[in-house]
């Protein structure tokens, strides 16, 4: 222990105080003079083993000369020593009459022992019990004396005794464990061992068993029990405490009873030992330095659990949810021991919590309204999610409170040599906000939001909600501190977000405090919509206290009452729009559907929803984005003969290698590989090694393609470990985890998959799990570009979520949810790439690159196409690029693509992508014209965006009339509140006509420079029709072009279709049209005449509530087609994953009428890598021959070599409808069309004209006809204008517009 103690020895003139300690030193008698005073005398540690102390002994005499020596000794003694002569009783009557109340006199509150010396000159024999009766009373009136020693100094006899029991009365003092008179444990120290029981009772049943008190003992003492003396300590136990054993294990009783009988021993330093392990001070109250051990958090940082402190409490929960317990009762020996019950339900009961918090004061949130604070299951008890929530938003807000309930609840501690200290690896301090910011990364994982208001304007209810409570019948102000917590998504990855709300006493209080107001990472103004004051509160709070470099979110309460005028300078839409808070299009679409207005900074109620379906660009923006190849790659040279080849980058920004190998044994192109292979027993154990050789048990294991895997080198889990953390700490979240061979030997991904979890990375990709398919460049791109694009698609999903009620997630992320509750719910599906639906949960970064795309494919598809007719180009153009795909009654499917210089790995519908769109860039350059890539983005946007933008393609339409801006909405202009400026898209045309004619010496009219950059738009559009058709050997004059997309119909799509010299021409918005040619000089232009939107789920009223779900299953093969047994093993395979993908469908509501299983085989030729995914025939299983015909017609020829399977796939279709009904064509026919008078008129169907540009005509003026006054059977003759809300529809000269209930039907004169 390393300290010092004084042991003061007083006592009557001539009892033999110095004796006694010269005798001590010399261990032997020495005849002394009477009035002799010794000097201080030191031992060392070394003469008193096990103390490990410096003993300062002090000799003193009663003579008054001598007074104040005595006393000043008295008062620096640590023990005092009262030495009294037993053959003189008078020495013995002074002890409680003069020595003790002299010491008392003194303030002295230190232990005394009773030293009786001259034990060898006693009369006759004394009984203990005649000792005790001289010696207890003492004890009982005097408190301080702790035991009673006789002894000789001249024998000597007990002297080495004596000052070992003054030692102990210091280091292990009897008063406060162990009542004298009573013969009983104190409460103070039953109390004490009884949390040390608790928390030494690992499986929590009220016993501890061998294995249990071991690892108290070696906790304790450094050193285990052998066999024999637990079960001599179990014998004494059960011996003297009846029921202190119980089926071999120690009860609680047993183990009082075990320190009963030591302190009666004399062993106080075994109890005292575990007591200050565990630690205990000298008062056996839990030591301040134990639980709040320092811990200093700097300025601009917080304090949040690391992953050791979520993984302590995690267990600490699973361990008490595991059992249900009655606080340890103790046993009833009628019925024996109350056993624990099992549970298990992932919630902590009342009863539940009371035990977990039993080695503690109680629960530290009992006064803040727990478990209101946080997620509870239905019946109130709190949910792992919620408890893990509850202790991020204590140790942000109170980390002391953590650490010291870390130390209550039995923490994992460090030793040091004869105490045990609180650890604060349970908690982690966050790098400064500053240098997150510096570094555009956030490295917390904690926030909170301070919820500020007016009174009543629904913060508590915003609180309420957040946790999953329900709202509060009556209305109470707030009048102190309420704070909830939850976890949210966010960056693909969970965080937790605390909301405090103060209300009107504290709110003032903590805005004008500057460190308080620092913590907050968001304010949320809230303001009530039906109140006409309650924006001005926050608006003036937001101005009094300067919150403007806080980020703020605002929102409006009670939008189910009526809304109210705000009385403040400028409404909350105009307030908001000025501090660039943009208002989703779902708003709008509902402000249209039900003529309400809906305030931009509400929540969007979803009563009147049925469906949100999302097709989203926002993955393909993030790869365009890109210069990213893996650093070698494939090694293809796309454009080998430039001059300057510019090398790709990668998508990751660092690599660790990991020191793990596998290899397939042997190799396919053997031909004797058949029976040189290794043979597995059913249950995957080796039954024959390669070539015969013997293999050592789990060196080879049979893949999931049934190959055999040599497991050459495994993971060194503690090197990765080290890696992964060294990551971590320097802000890496995201992992793409790549290994050779995984796609048929996953383990090792899947162990450091694991790992990296427990460190706390947020999102793991995994080649093997994103798409388990042979070729490692392939897959390790799949899965770097699924790491990059599921955090930004993350962030995406939870800004669209964030505008609407927080049921619409919670429904949505719940992947259990049945028919009957899908039908009351309002279903939010995305659109994967390969254009199947999916919910949350199963939409990633990898499977949303062509979500967008996707959807203007199903668009077409479902509206161009017509059963028997010819195959549907479809051009989707956009701002920035332009996509271009092919429908012929199937979805054509690719599983491997390039997507900005990405080649990813996965199912997606074949689209040709070109950088060409409304935003696309004009120049001149080099005597050409020239579109594109670069675009303008949408800010600036075009020129005519108000924003000094470039000219591009959409200011060329603009200029030749092609768009009239009194049909546009005005949200243009810095302030979003302007009309398209034509006077700009012409200023910057005008000055490229002029570069023009200044270099070719022209005179080329500014309608003509912009008629010419819209012909050479068009051609690039073309180049990917070409290679969707001719290259793969279709007639490109046998297919329908369907024009798709926000800016298709702006640009001319007769122009695209003539320069491929396509008979057929169709255009549409989004909801998808078609047209038709009915002679090589003639074609039908069918357009929707519904007004659409930019969410593909409300496509038309054609559509059911369900369009088509699709769940994919698939495995990696090595099978060879034609090998024995080879074709019945794939079809059980193929049957097998059918059956998986049926029933995930009949679970998300389908009826097995309506499931169609699609099965495939990923063939290819032995020796050569271009595989086809090949569909099963219609008749028969001949899937080689399905492959051979496939092959062909995409090389031009076939092979007579073996077949490889490389992947067993099946592709489940959840169908809602057969038929869209009759096509327009047939619609067409039913119909008398009546031409339309083409002057304008108030009352007519024609409402103005307007000036438009047309190729050999020049300018002419066109009759503008609205959508919406048109009718059935209506036909305008070319050339004129058809316009809605969201689309312009040019028809050109010599052709002829047709109305159908649904779509305009164009003839187009060649």
């Amino acid at each position: 222990m390393g300290r010092d103690i004084r042991v003061a020895i007083v006592g009557d003139e001539g009892v033999g105080k110095s004796s006694v300690i010269s005798s001590l030193i010399k261990e032997a008698f020495v005849k002394l003079h009477p009035r002799t005073t010794l000097p201080e005398v030191t031992i060392p540690p070394q003469v008193t083993p096990g103390h490990d102390v410096t003993t300062l002994i002090i000799d003193t005499s009663p003579r008054p000369e001598d007074r104040s020596h005595l006393e000043n000794e008295i008062r620096k003694a640590h023990v005092v020593g009262i030495v009294y002569a037993i053959d003189n009783p008078n020495s013995f009557d002074r002890v409680p009459t003069y020595w003790l109340p002299t010491i008392r006199s003194l303030g002295v509150n230190v232990p005394v022992i009773l030293i009786g010396n001259k034990i060898d000159l006693r009369a006759g024999v004394a009984t203990n019990q005649a000792l005790m009766d001289e010696i207890v009373p003492i004890m009982q009136e005097f408190k301080e004396v702790e035991t009673c020693v006789e002894c000789s100094a001249k024998i000597p006899l007990n002297v080495s005794e004596v000052f070992y029991f003054a030692q102990n009365a210091v280091l292990h003092p009897t008063a406060p464990l162990y009542d004298t008179r009573e013969h009983t444990l104190k409460p103070a120290c039953v109390a004490a061992l009884s949390r040390i029981f608790k928390l030494c009772d690992v499986d929590k049943n009220g016993l501890l068993d061998d294995t249990e008190l071991n690892d108290f003992q070696r906790f304790c003492f450094s050193r285990p029990l052998q066999s024999h003396e637990l079960a001599g300590i179990k014998e004494v136990i059960a011996a003297e405490e009846e029921g202190g054993v119980v089926d071999g294990g120690l009860t609680e009783a047993g183990f009082l009873y075990l320190h009963t009988h030591f302190i009666q021993k004399g062993r106080l330093e075994t109890t005292w030992k575990a007591l200050r392990t565990f630690g205990y001070g000298e008062d056996l109250s839990l030591r301040e330095d134990f639980l709040y051990p320092r811990f200093d958090i700097p300025s601009d940082c917080t304090a949040e659990l690391s992953p050791k402190g979520y993984q302590f409490f995690t267990d600490i929960f699973e361990t008490f949810d595991k059992v249900r317990q009655n606080h340890w009762p103790p046993c009833d020996l009628s019925v024996g021991l109350n056993r624990s019950s099992q549970d298990r339900d992932g919630a902590l009961s009342p009863d539940e919590l009371s035990s977990l918090f039993s080695t503690s004061p109680g629960n530290p949130w009992m006064h803040h309204g727990f478990p209101e604070t946080t997620i509870t299951a239905d019946s109130g008890a709190v949910t792992l999610q919620g408890w893990l929530a509850q202790w991020s938003m204590t140790t942000l807000l109170e980390p002391r409170i953590t650490l010291a309930y870390l130390a209550y609840l039995g923490y994992p501690h460090s030793s040091t040599s004869d105490q045990l200290l609180p650890s604060t690896s349970a908690l982690d301090i966050t790098r400064p906000r500053k240098q997150d910011r510096k570094k555009g990364t956030v490295s917390r994982n904690v926030f909170l939001a301070y919820v500020l208001g007016a009174a009543g304007s629904g913060k508590t209810a915003i609180l309420r909600s957040f946790v999953g409570k329900r709202l509060e019948e009556r209305f109470e102000p707030t009048m102190k501190v309420k704070t909830v917590v939850n976890s949210v998504e966010s960056g693909g990855g969970e965080k937790y977000l605390v909301l405090q709300e103060f209300g009107s006493n504290y709110e003032s209080e903590v805005l004008r405090n500057s460190k308080k107001l620092a913590l907050a990472d968001v304010v949320i103004f809230v303001y009530d919509s039906s109140d006409t004051n309650s924006f001005s509160y926050i608006s003036n709070l937001r101005q009094q206290y300067r919150l403007d470099d806080i980020p703020s979110i605002f929102v409006a309460t009670k939008s189910d009452l009526d809304l109210a005028q705000q009385r403040h300078e400028v409404q909350p839409d105009t307030y908001c729009r000025k501090l660039s808070l943009q208002v989703p299009g779902v708003r709008r679409v509902l402000e249209i559907a039900t003529g309400e207005s809906i305030a931009r900074d509400s929540l969007l109620p979803v009563d009147k929803i049925d469906t949100i379906r999302l097709s989203t660009t926002i993955a393909t923006n993030a790869l365009l984005g890109f210069k990213d190849l893996l650093a070698i790659g494939n090694q293809s040279r796309p454009r080998i003969f430039d001059l300057n080849i510019r090398r790709p980058g990668v998508l990751y920004s660092k690599v660790v290698e990991v020191d793990e190998r596998v290899t397939l044994v042997g190799y396919t192109s053997d031909p004797k590989r058949v029976e040189r292979s290794v043979v597995f027993t059913e249950d995957g154990k080796v039954e024959k090694g390669y070539d015969g050789e013997s293999h050592e048990d789990g060196e080879v294991v049979r893949g999931l393609s049934g190959e055999a895997v040599r497991i050459m080198k495994k993971v060194d889990v503690e090197s990765v470990e080290k890696d992964l953390q060294m990551l971590f700490d320097e802000g890496y979240r995201s992992l793409a985890i790549v290994f050779m061979h995984s796609f048929t030997y996953p383990n090792h991904e899947k162990q450091v998959g694991d790992l990296a979890s427990r460190i706390g990375f947020t999102n793991l990709s995994l080649s093997s799990a994103s798409l388990p398919m042979i070729r490692i460049v392939a897959r390790g791109t799949s899965a770097t570009a699924d790491a990059y694009l599921t955090p930004v698609l993350r962030t995406y999903i939870d800004g669209f979520f964030s505008g609407f009620d927080p049921s619409l997630r919670e429904t949505s992320m719940n992947e259990n949810t049945t028919e009957d509750e899908a039908a009351r719910t309002t279903a939010v599906e995305f659109m994967r790439s390969d254009g199947g639906l999916t919910n949350v949960a199963g939409f990633s970064g990898l499977r949303s690159i062509l979500s967008g795309p996707a959807g203007g494919v199903v668009g077409f598809a479902l509206t161009s196409w017509e059963e028997g007719g010819k195959a549907v180009i479809g051009l989707d153009m956009g701002g920035t690029s332009t996509d271009v795909s092919r429908y012929d009654g199937s979805y054509e499917t690719v599983f491997e693509t390039t997507t900005a210089g990405i080649t990813i790995q996965s199912s997606q519908l074949n689209i040709e992508t070109v950088a060409a769109g409304g935003g696309s860039r004009l120049f001149w350059r080099n005597g050409m014209f020239v579109t594109g890539p670069e675009s303008a983005g949408s800010d600036p946007g075009p020129a005519c965006y108000r924003k000094n933008g470039p000219p591009a393609i959409t200011d060329a339409n603009l200029v030749l009339g092609r768009l009239l801006p009194e049909h546009f909405p005005k949200i243009f202009g810095a302030s979003e509140d302007q009309p398209l400026d034509v006077e700009a898209s012409r200023v910057a045309l005008e000055k490229l006509a002029k570069d023009v004619n200044a270099e070719t010496g022209k005179k080329m009219t500014v309608d003509e420079v912009a008629w010419g950059f819209i012909k050479v738009a068009n051609e690039t559009m073309s180049r990917p029709i070409r290679s969707l058709t001719e290259a793969r050997g279709y007639d490109t004059s046998r297919h329908i072009l369907s024009s798709v997309g926000p800016e298709a119909l702006f640009n001319n799509t007769r122009e695209i279709s003539d320069s491929y010299s396509s008979p057929a021409l169709n255009s549409s918005e989004e909801q998808g049209v078609s047209m038709r040619a009915r002679s090589p000089q003639l074609s039908e232009s069918p357009l929707s005449s519904f007004t659409s939107t930019h969410l593909f789920s409300r496509l038309t009223e054609w559509r059911s509530q369900k369009d088509n779900r699709v769940v994919e299953c698939q495995e990696p093969s090595s099978e060879t087609w034609g090998h024995a047994g080879a074709e019945q093993r794939l079809l059980a395979r193929l049957e097998q994953l059918g059956l998986q993908a049926h029933k995930e469908l009949e679970r998300q509501g389908f009826p097995a009428d309506r499931i169609e299983i699609q099965p495939f085989l990923n063939m290819r030729y032995n020796g050569t890598d271009s595989a086809l995914m090949t569909l099963q025939p219609e008749k028969g299983t001949d899937f080689a021959a399905a492959f051979a015909q496939a092959y062909k017609s995409e090389f031009g020829f076939a092979m007579n070599v073996d077949v490889i399977i490389d992947d067993v796939r099946v592709r489940g279709v959840g169908k809602s409808f057969d038929s869209l009904g009759p096509s327009v064509f047939m619609e067409a026919k039913t119909l008398t069309f009546k031409t339309l008078n083409r002057t304008a008129s108030v009352d007519g169907k024609c409402s103005s004209t307007t000036s438009v540009y047309f190729e050999g005509i020049g300018r002419t003026d066109v009759p503008v006809f609205l959508l919406e006054r048109l009718h059935a059977g209506d036909a305008i003759e070319g050339p004129g204008m058809i316009i809605d809300g969201t689309q312009t529809i040019v028809i050109d000269p010599n052709s002829t517009a047709r109305i159908t209930s649904k779509h305009v039907l164009i003839e187009l004169e060649k």
